[in-house]
């Protein structure tokens, strides 16, 4: 219960601040429709992953079929300049090639708000957190259990200054510079919140962290017109206990390792194919702790 009413607070504080934009700024402001297509509708950081989707499907009825599945669906509006969003939001996690089988399917809002530091002379933001909170219900085939899914994730995007701890999504060292042409390397990160009610009593903790590296990004530039087509990722998902109830979901750390190729058409639509070593476990979309190996053909699309 404690863990429900924290969830409640952070709603309360968040929520009106993101729709009085709409009220006092309706006005002034430009709104437009999105379409968003990705991993998981979680987070800002979920959502800049590519969905993966594979299927077999053989025409023999004895042989079943198959099915690697990470992928999100989102419609929804958009504020040009107060930059706040809402969309409605399917899912579906589901992966039969694997030991312990995952079925989960999603639905419900999700809520956004961009908190700009802007220089005070250029108007120029030096710095962005974004602020998500995403409310849903959860089907879990497998186990034949319903949840709501309250998720509340912020980020801190620094695009100013000496120090690049703070500069996620961006390349560095420069292309510019010696070693820039040879090895580049950018981050992204999630610190948050996550509660699941229903048949679950549960709040967690989460930290969300990713490191890439991009060989060759000089050449790749030329020959792709994008620096990070060779790509080699480690994705780390960790969570921490608050409530002291029971559960049966397994809520190790998720580990992540991957190498491959990225087709980006713009900063927000790319196509990736990558070969994936995976170690742990997902409660929000019912993967149960494992190992395994896998080749993932990711697609990101982000329409506005």
């Amino acid at each position: 219960m404690k863990a429900l009413i924290s969830t409640i607070v952070i709603s309360l504080l968040f929520i009106p601040s993101v729709f009085s934009q709409v009220t006092l700024r309706h006005s002034n402001d430009t709104i437009r429709l999105k379409l968003n297509i990705g991993k998981a509708s979680d987070n800002t950081f979920t959502k800049s992953e590519g969905a993966e989707i594979i299927g077999t499907f053989p025409k023999n009825d004895t042989i079943k079929k198959s099915w690697q599945t990470n992928a999100y669906l989102e419609l929804g509006i958009v504020s040009e300049s107060s930059k706040w969003s809402i969309g409605l939001v399917g899912e579906i996690h589901r992966n039969t090639l694997i030991e312990k089988e995952q079925n989960v399917k999603q639905f419900g809002v999700n809520l956004g708000k961009i908190i700009m530091f802007r220089d005070k002379v250029t108007n120029v933001s030096n710095m962005e957190i974004p602020l998500t909170l995403s409310l849903k219900k959860s089907k879990d085939e497998i186990k034949d259990t319903n949840t709501f899914q309250g998720i509340f994730g912020l980020s801190i995007n620094k695009f100013k200054g000496s120090s690049s701890l703070l500069k996620t999504q961006t390349q560095f060292p420069r292309i510019s510079s010696f070693v820039g042409q040879l090895i580049g390397f950018s981050h992204n990160h999630n610190i948050g919140l996550a509660y699941l009610g229903g048949d679950e009593d549960l709040l967690l903790g989460q930290f969300d962290f990713e490191f890439n590296t991009f060989i060759l990004p000089s050449l790749s530039d030329k020959w792709t017109d994008r620096t990070d087509f060779f790509k080699i990722q480690y994705l780390f998902k960790g969570r921490t206990r608050f409530s002291s109830g029971e559960t049966s979901l397994d809520l190790n750390n998720y580990r992540s390792f991957q190498t491959g190729i990225n087709l980006s058409f713009n900063k927000k639509n790319s196509i990736e194919l990558a070969y994936a070593w995976i170690k742990g476990a997902a409660p929000l979309k019912g993967l149960a702790n494992q190992n395994y190996e896998t080749l993932i053909a990711k697609v990101k699309i982000s329409i506005e």
